[in-house]
């Protein structure tokens, strides 16, 4: 469930990221004019009140934790309603939603298709145009057995870099500032902590008859 995006538009009940459901991404669309607004409650208090909620549930205070795993992206999207109707603009292919679907179809494709799945679909409609038995041979013989292990295969790397080369070198970089910015605050003399003032410490009165009792024993030995 952690590897899920889930996207609703215009849903009678918007559905938020928790413990029970640790979506990876949750983002419900809703057009301003929207009549179920209506009826849910959460969405309308959210577009009343401009607190959107976080797609993550929760912030983090590290600016690197920040940059490499943002979780910054609102769980409710207001849109611009495009036909002046509820009705229409309630519509999952309304003029309203379908701005938001293609968006949300594009950042797909650019996270998860590789440079070549273009090719590739090309190659697999051509092929189911040369009839049933040309496109099972095909199928079989390069599709399964060259290009998907070939593509699984370029997943993994891109994997590996990621999170061993990349991340790695983020991470040395952002130290790296951290040293520099470090030094320019001891070269110029700046104290980040505050000071704390000692209150002077003063003698109980039980400790006194102790320390006459140890003059006098002293006196005596002498």
């Amino acid at each position: 469930m952690s590897q899920v995006e889930v996207l609703c538009f215009g849903g009678a009940v918007s559905i938020h990221r928790s413990e029970e459901r640790p979506f990876a991404r949750c983002v419900n669309y809703y057009s301003v004019n929207d009549p179920l607004l209506l009826v849910n409650p959460g969405a309308s208090r959210a577009l009343r009140t401009g607190v959107w909620g976080m797609g993550s549930g929760s912030t983090s205070g590290s600016g690197l934790a920040a940059m490499v795993d943002p979780l910054t992206e609102p769980e409710f999207v207001f849109l611009t309603p495009r036909g002046n109707d509820p009705i229409v603009d309630h519509g999952l292919l309304g003029p309203t939603y379908i701005d938001a679907l293609r968006w949300e179809g594009r950042r797909y494709q650019s996270l998860y298709l590789p440079l070549w799945h273009p090719f590739v679909r090309m190659v697999m409609m051509q092929t189911q145009c040369m009839g049933q038995f040309t496109s099972e041979s095909v199928n079989e013989l390069i599709v399964k057995r060259i290009i998907v292990p070939f593509i699984m295969f370029v997943m993994a790397v891109n994997a590996w870099v990621k999170n061993s080369v990349i991340l790695p070198i983020v991470l040395f970089f952002v130290m790296i500032w951290e040293a520099i910015r470090e030094g320019i605050r001891i070269w110029k003399g700046d104290d980040i902590y505050e000071q704390v003032l000692l209150q002077p410490t003063t003698t109980s009165s039980t400790d006194t008859p102790g320390k006459v009792k140890v003059e006098k024993e002293t006196n005596a030995t002498n």
